[in-house]
């Protein structure tokens, strides 16, 4: 399918789950924010798509392209409409060529045996030590003794409340009480800066991994969707997407490996390359979840 003239021409090849339904369903696409090497957009029905330069990781949300452009801002500005048409969506400036994409499904999880999800655990935490940032919420939640007394005020406050949300979260886990579960939604979505803040990236690991160690989430799944009005669009789109068990491919790739008693240290590194911290936010929830399901692997 030719391009336009006078227009930059995106190919998309690989489709999310979620991507793959909001281009498939029925009407245009506005765009809703735009970054150097990704841009979100909606459809008719609120659903959102990740459009990513190809090099990127495949998710639920994404849509990967071939063509990128250096500039992305000089394409596709929030609030531009992508039309459709037969096999492709039209913009003021941009052609997005959907004809020729494939459809990424995530494969299942493996049954874990504990002793093996133990040593996998075990793994990933020593590959958390090998390649997260000191900063990181995750190093200074799994590492308590690194520390120190060193910190600024309002990274501080974001871990205080990180801390008393995961309590909440563990006290959950052990009563499945209604009263619990609300309290580390309130202490944890929409909690920090950011297009997805750290607690909501939490909250999706930890329903991500809860589905993927084959946990009843059924409930905190449903109430985390009537909770996720404190926050962006965008981040209740990756939340919900995390609900149904699905998360970019690494988080899937490290799982699978620490249920299997595999190393994941290279799947640990590119979750890192996840956002600005996003990444390992949401390691951070779901190395939550797997302490909880087989205690003893690490502290």
């Amino acid at each position: 399918m030719p391009s336009p003239e006078n227009r930059v021409c995106l190919i998309v090849r690989s489709l999310g789950p979620v991507a793959a339904n909001v281009l498939g369903g029925d009407g245009d696409l506005r765009a809703i924010a735009v970054f150097d090497r990704s841009f979100y957009a909606v459809g008719a029905d609120g659903g959102a798509v990740c459009f990513l330069r190809g090099t990127m990781e495949e998710g639920p949300l994404h849509a990967l392209c071939d063509g990128w452009p250096t500039g992305m801002g000089e394409a596709v500005a929030v609030g531009d409409v992508l039309a459709r048409r037969p096999g492709a969506f039209l913009g003021r400036k941009m052609f997005l060529d959907v004809s020729r994409a494939r459809r990424w499904t995530p494969p299942p999880p493996p049954l874990a045996v504990p002793e093996a999800a133990l040593r996998g655990l075990r793994f990933m935490e020593r590959a958390v030590r090998r390649h997260a940032p000191g900063g990181a919420l995750l190093r200074r939640w799994l590492f308590p003794d690194e520390r120190g007394d060193a910190g600024d005020a309002p990274g501080d406050i974001l871990f205080a409340e990180t801390t008393a949300g995961l309590d909440a979260f563990r006290q959950w886990f052990g009563s499945r009480d209604e009263p619990s579960r609300r309290e580390a939604f309130r202490r944890l979505i929409g909690l920090g800066p950011g297009l997805t803040p750290s607690g909501d990236d939490i909250v999706a690991g930890l329903v991500f991994a809860l589905r993927g160690c084959g946990e009843e989430a059924d409930a905190f799944a449903a109430d985390l969707s009537a909770r996720a009005a404190g926050t962006n669009a965008l981040s209740r789109a990756h939340m919900a997407a995390a609900a149904e068990g699905l998360a970019a491919a690494p988080f899937h790739e490290a799982l699978s490996r620490a249920l299997s008693g595999e190393d994941a240290d290279e799947q640990v590194r590119r979750i890192g390359g996840i956002g600005h911290s996003s990444g390992w936010d949401c390691l951070l929830g779901i190395m939550q979840v797997l302490m909880l399901v087989f205690p003893g692997g690490i502290r």
